[in-house]
């Protein structure tokens, strides 16, 4: 009998989780006698013992802790690979969880991740808009698969993989002071009020604009770009908005913002590929792919 076969592995693990040999013998459709000749054998081979019984039945030594914890890997990455290798035999299957500012580039990343569920219909995906903490600690604490933030955001250990790029532009009506210019500064957008969304570019607007010792004037706050650009043909006020989703056929000016942090990089941040389904591992391609293509073009 190999020291680390499966089975083996398993009995140690329920044990450790049931507190009880008998328990874990009848969790797992075996014997206890059976379970301990297994733990026997292990320790005999580690020369060292893997449990101890106490007042509240058994549990691991250190030297168990530490097989407990490569165990449940080990565990956890066959049954992951046997889940992968079943779903070729009906197409990719699964389910993905994905945390992104969405109001920010729901243009570009809506057709993205469209395209990848047209070709993948087996996988379902669901999207929640977070700001960047919230996006990072998602990831972390494996309430999500994938996080997209600025690439400014404290990404800590996770994996940072370049998204997309956008520009923040001045949104304006065409009889504003500020529409027959090229281009201007931050600093001229804080001399008017600025319709804004709740979320983590009005958080960093709000940074900018205490760095040049003045304050963000948001009077109004909407839930989408879409009113937004309503509010400022209203002459409501005047919107900092990535170019892309200035509505062409709109009565708006739109005005490129010289200030370096309006220059957008947005990141994918994941865990380490090891730890990733092949569903969540072929959407990253998906989409990075989608973004080198428009960038070329």
């Amino acid at each position: 009998m190999q020291l680390f076969d499966t089975f083996s592995l398993k009995l140690f693990r329920s044990v450790c989780e049931e507190k009880s040999i008998a328990h874990a013998a009848q969790k797992e459709g075996t014997v206890p006698s059976a379970v301990s000749k297994r733990i026997s054998a292990m320790e005999e081979r580690i020369g060292a013992q893997l449990l101890e019984r106490g007042t509240r039945g058994v549990k691991a030594t250190a030297a168990g802790e530490v097989l407990l914890n490569y165990a449940c890997k080990i565990l956890d990455l066959m049954e992951q690979m046997d889940a992968e290798l079943s779903g070729f035999a009906s197409g990719i299957q699964g389910h993905i969880r994905v945390v992104a500012p969405i109001s920010e580039f729901s243009h570009t990343f809506g057709n993205d991740i469209g395209e990848f569920l047209r070709c993948y219909e087996n996988v379902r995906a669901t999207v929640e808009e977070r700001v960047a903490a919230d996006t990072v600690r998602a990831v972390e604490e494996g309430r999500a698969d994938i996080g997209i933030c600025w690439e400014f955001a404290d990404t800590r250990h996770l994996r940072r993989i370049l998204y997309r790029s956008n520009n923040l532009y001045l949104v304006v009506r065409p009889s504003h002071a500020l529409a027959s210019r090229n281009v201007v500064a931050f600093a001229d957008v804080l001399e008017y009020n600025v319709v804004t969304i709740p979320g983590i570019l009005l958080e960093r607007m709000q940074k900018e604009a205490a760095a040049t010792g003045k304050a963000l004037r948001s009077q109004i706050q909407v839930a989408s770009i879409e009113a937004i650009c309503n509010a400022v043909i209203q002459g409501l006020g005047v919107a900092v908005i990535p170019r892309g989703q200035v509505d062409a056929s709109a009565d708006l000016v739109a005005i490129p913002i010289s200030d370096d942090w309006t220059h957008q990089h947005f990141i994918i941040c994941v865990k380490e590929h090891e730890q990733l389904t092949l569903p969540t591992r072929l959407l990253i391609e998906s989409l990075t792919e989608n973004a080198v293509k428009d960038e070329a073009n």
